[in-house]
């Protein structure tokens, strides 16, 4: 009779292979977290930097003699209005054809990131991450359009706490 020789893996060893696996998986499931959290935050700062400088650009067309801007959301000839100048900008950027979403929303389809709602600094959280708000206002007889946006919750307690706040403000001329 032959002597036959096993060549598999003892259940040590098995067990052994399983828990390795399950600790990279908890360590990378923690970590993929992170990766997703920093990735909305620097879109919701991409999406903020945009809607600035295309309001600052859309602007300069009327400057320089054009009739309407803003995908023609915005006539000219009403671009001393501060309600008019940001209800031109909400709409363009809440078009069907704009792509500027939430990131942090998770509903589907995503929500818009610009709105006509004024974001403050102490109202930075987990409702308002992502949102962008224009709001035009009449400053002493200039024409104001202010564009917020909270690109995260706020980190941190007290003194401590960071805000992800971001604001721009541009004068209409």
């Amino acid at each position: 009779m032959k002597n036959k020789k096993n060549k598999g893996f003892t259940l040590i060893e098995l067990l052994v292979v399983v828990a390795i696996i399950g600790i990279l998986a908890s360590v990378g499931v923690v970590a993929y977290g992170g990766y997703t959290a920093s990735a909305k935050k620097a879109s919701a700062k991409s999406n903020f930097n945009s809607v600035a400088k295309w309001t600052r650009n859309e602007l300069q067309k009327c400057n320089i003699g054009e009739t309407s801007a803003m995908d023609g959301a915005l006539e000219c000839s009403n671009a001393d209005t501060p309600s008019e100048i940001a209800a031109a900008v909400i709409e363009s950027q809440t078009a069907t054809t704009s792509k500027m979403k939430n990131p942090w929303d998770t509903a589907s389809p995503k929500a818009d990131a610009v709105s006509a709602t004024a974001l403050e600094e102490s109202g930075c959280s987990t409702t308002t991450r992502g949102q962008i708000g224009v709001v035009g206002t009449d400053t002493a007889g200039a024409t104001v359009l202010t564009i917020t946006a909270c690109t995260a919750a706020a980190e941190g307690e007290g003194d401590d706490a960071v805000t992800n706040w971001l604001q721009e403000i541009i004068a209409v001329e």
